[in-house]
């Protein structure tokens, strides 16, 4: 799996000619190539490069790599744009259901109507709540009887 690859095009003004490519994580193998401008202009059909790789042992280790599914961008009722959709899940249910249980959503006018759940547990999830509005959210959020309620940007919301 390559995460950034860089590479230098080749031309005959060129001094040196450098291929970087570098995994993440668990998976970290340095590789760099590199080879002689002079040497390719001199034998373009020459595979004179060189090539250096280290691996750093992993804690799970499968030969043929372990591909991981999940969602690193979340929001639950806190983030303001979910608020406005009627989303009544917090974070301990955003993980709840990547876990594989079952949440409420809310259908086309509003209530807590739809069941939904995923078929196989992910193998990671972050919940990615925005901070703007986060403490408007807890105020227009709260029981009609509570100063926050009647706020200016809870009146707009609603």
């Amino acid at each position: 799996m390559t995460i950034s690859k860089k590479t230098t095009a080749v031309t005959k003004n060129a001094a040196a000619v450098t291929i970087s490519s570098i995994l993440a994580g668990c998976l970290a193998v340095g590789q760099v190539v590199s080879a002689s401008a002079k040497d390719l202009a001199a034998d373009p059909s020459s595979s004179r490069v060189s090539t250096e790789t280290t691996v750093d042992p992993c804690r799970v280790s499968v030969p043929t790599r372990q591909p991981l599914f999940g969602d690193l961008h979340i929001h639950t009722r806190y983030s303001f744009d979910s608020y406005l959709s009627n989303q009544k899940n917090d974070p301990d249910g955003a993980y709840e259901y990547a876990k594989g249980k079952a949440i409420t959503l809310p259908d086309a006018y509003g209530d807590q109507t739809i069941s939904a759940q995923i078929d196989r547990p992910i193998d990671f999830a972050a919940v990615t709540d925005h901070g703007q509005f986060l403490g408007e959210v807890a105020l227009c959020d709260s029981d009609w009887t509570e100063p926050g309620w009647w706020a200016p940007v809870c009146i707009m919301s609603r």
